[in-house]
């Protein structure tokens, strides 16, 4: 651990720092009475400060932010006053948990009692590093008091600032896959032959005496069986009788005709 905090007092200076134009919602600094009376930061209604991870080394891993920021009151409102023009201000750590440190120019406040120097009125603009020293892969809330504490005697200390530091851990990535599969075979099988044969077969017989003519039609269609059509016609003339000489009739009579 000892390492971890070597390494987090180092990268502490390599925080991301707000550039100038930038909107931020900072603690206002002035007074509650007009060229006297007790420091005040307005906007201290907001005191949970997000933090983010920066680091991990060791086991160890470093969180940190840069906001909010503490800027100088320049006109007077809401019952309160800008400060005298060269007015000291600094930071005093009043109470705090092991795992919190608090960056301030190039000075790191660790304990309660420690303090540094913030900035002058009525310049004061200054953005400390937040920061939490946590083992890898927790995370937490962690509360921490500080107070604003002028140089001179035309005012006296603020009340003790109440802040929250907050780390929270991202949870794991779910480890699902989801796999879509939906085949779609397509097949079409399409013909480019069409047999459309027509066979018609009319045969024709003329049979002798007492046989029929018989006429035969058959159709055949590829998309059906065949279906053969049969016309039969028959036609009997009785023979001619032969001559008879004699007893034709077997009367046993003879006659001329």
């Amino acid at each position: 651990m000892a390492l971890v905090l070597v390494l987090v007092v180092l990268l502490a200076f390599h925080l991301p720092r707000p550039s100038d134009g930038e909107t931020h919602a900072d603690f206002v600094v002035g007074s509650d009475r007009e060229g006297g009376g007790r420091l005040v930061a307005l906007g201290a209604g907001e005191t949970r400060i997000g933090l983010r991870q920066v680091v991990c080394v060791a086991g160890g891993c470093l969180w940190g932010a840069s906001d909010p920021g503490f800027l100088a009151l320049q006109e007077a409102r809401s019952g309160a006053y800008p400060l005298r023009s060269g007015t000291r201000v600094r930071f005093e750590l009043t109470s705090t948990q092991p795992e919190v440190s608090i960056r301030v120019g190039s000075t790191i406040l660790r304990a309660p009692g420690e303090t540094a120097l913030s900035g002058t009125a009525p310049g004061l603009h200054l953005h400390p590093s937040w920061q939490l020293t946590l083992p890898e892969g927790t995370g937490g809330t962690y509360e921490i008091s500080l107070r604003l504490i002028p140089e001179g005697g035309a005012y006296s200390p603020s009340l003790p600032l109440l802040l929250s530091l907050v780390a929270e851990v991202a949870p794991p990535p779910s480890a699902t896959a989801t796999m879509t599969s939906t085949p779609t075979p397509t097949s079409t099988l399409t013909p480019s032959h069409t047999a459309s044969p027509s066979a018609t077969s009319v045969p024709t017989l003329t049979p002798t005496p007492a046989e029929p003519t018989v006429t035969a039609s058959a159709t055949s269609s590829p998309t059906s069986p065949p279906s053969p059509t049969a016309t039969a016609t028959a036609t009997w003339s009785p023979p001619t009788p032969p001559v008879c000489r004699g007893d034709c009739n077997q009367s046993v009579e003879v006659t001329v005709d």
